[in-house]
Formats: structure tokens, sequence, C-alpha cells
């Protein structure tokens, strides 16, 4: 979800805005997807995810806000490129295996591109999946990473808003649109899940990061 609305947002707002707005959204996401699944969550499995993510999330966040708007949008569009890329070569790989000390620099690097533009998801998603664990403890381990990272994320935001301005003037407008988002992503989901029950999953993957591709290229080139 972050990844491509993160893609399609800089379209009609600014990217800055629309990263915020992802960054919210993303915990009422997460929240619901960990009630579903809280019967896999184990913190072993999640803690150092969580350091890790942590740790690279401050890094991210204020070269975000350190660095000319033309800038992040070309760097926005090559880290789409490169998710793209390697999910085509790991889901070639289906069995795959790394080993658990790389849980460290998978997190970290995802927390510096989730601080940055909120799609740290893929390093994450990279390593749990080449873990022997259940599918419901994988999909626990993820939307508690996801959430903790966010809330720290946000908080981030507001303590920069509130340091810089003395108030948080971005908030009325982005809970209009976290608003608006909430009923159209609730028809969303029920739509996408009968896609998937009608489409194969490769197909409906291939698809999707076909697409990131293509939107990571036009930020790239054509910022």
């Amino acid at each position: 979800m972050a990844i491509v609305a993160v893609a399609l947002l800089p379209l009609v707002m600014d990217l800055k805005d629309a990263i915020a707005l992802v960054a919210v959204f993303n915990l009422f996401v997460s929240t619901l997807t960990l009630f579903w699944n809280r019967s896999g969550f184990s913190w072993k499995i999640a803690r150092p995810l969580v350091i890790g993510m942590i740790i690279g999330i401050p890094i991210g966040f204020f070269f975000l806000h350190s660095t000319d708007s033309t800038v992040l949008i070309r760097i926005l569009g090559g880290i789409l490129i490169l998710i793209a890329i390697s999910d085509t070569i790991l889901a070639r790989k289906h069995h795959y295996s790394l080993p658990a000390w790389s849980a460290w620099p998978f997190a970290i690097f995802g927390g510096v591109i989730g601080g940055a533009f909120n799609v740290g998801g893929p390093p994450i998603v990279a390593y749990t999946y080449s873990q022997k664990w259940s599918k419901i403890q994988i999909v626990a381990a993820l939307q508690v990473v996801f959430l903790i990272a966010g809330f720290f994320r946000n908080g981030l935001m507001v303590a920069r808003d509130l340091t810089t301005s003395g108030k948080t003037d971005w908030s009325w407008n982005l809970a209009i649109n976290f608003l608006v988002a909430v009923p159209l992503a609730i028809l969303a989901v029920y739509l996408g899940k009968r896609c998937l029950d009608r489409i194969p999953q490769s197909t409906l993957r291939a698809t999707v990061f076909a697409f990131i591709f293509i939107m990571g290229a036009k930020y790239l080139f054509f910022p």
C-alpha cells in the first residue's frame, strides 16, 4: 500500500505532504492487519527489525527535510526502480534464505528509506519471507515493525513542526485527507480481495511492480 501510494500521490500533491499522509495512514492499515493476525505475534522475531528501523528512520527523515525537492523526487524514482527490480529477482527465488544477523542491516536500510519516503517495507519483507516462519508469524511481525516505526516517524514529524514553527499547520489538511481516504481504502481492500480471488497472485504482483518501475522511471527522468 505504501509503495503504490507514494508512487501515485506526488502526481496530485506535494511530495512531502504525500509522505506525511502515507505515514499517518500506515498506522491505520497496520493496526487493522495486526489485530487480525495477533495470534502469530512474537516479540523475539520482531525485536531486531524494530530496533534497526528506529536507528535508520531519523537518518532518512532529516535527509528528507534538508534536500531539494527535485533531488528528492529523482531519488524516490531511483528507489522505486530498485524495489521493482529486486522484487522481480527475489520472486524467482522461491527458497532463498538470509542469515539471522542480516536482520540488522536490512532493518536499518529499511528505516533510512522509510524515514525519507515511507517505502521502508521491501527490505523488511525480503528478510522476513526468507525465514522459516509461518505466514501468520511473518504478517504479525511485519505489522508490529511498521506500526512502531510509524509511530516513531510521526513523532519526529510532529516534533519537527513544533520546533520549527511552534504549531502543526499540516495537521488539519492531513486529517481531512485521512478521513476521506479511510472509507475509500476499505472499499479498495474489498475490491482488491475480489480481484485476488480471480487473478493469479504472481500475475497481480508482476503487474503492480511493473507499474512501480514505470512510476520510478518517470520521477527519475521527468521529475
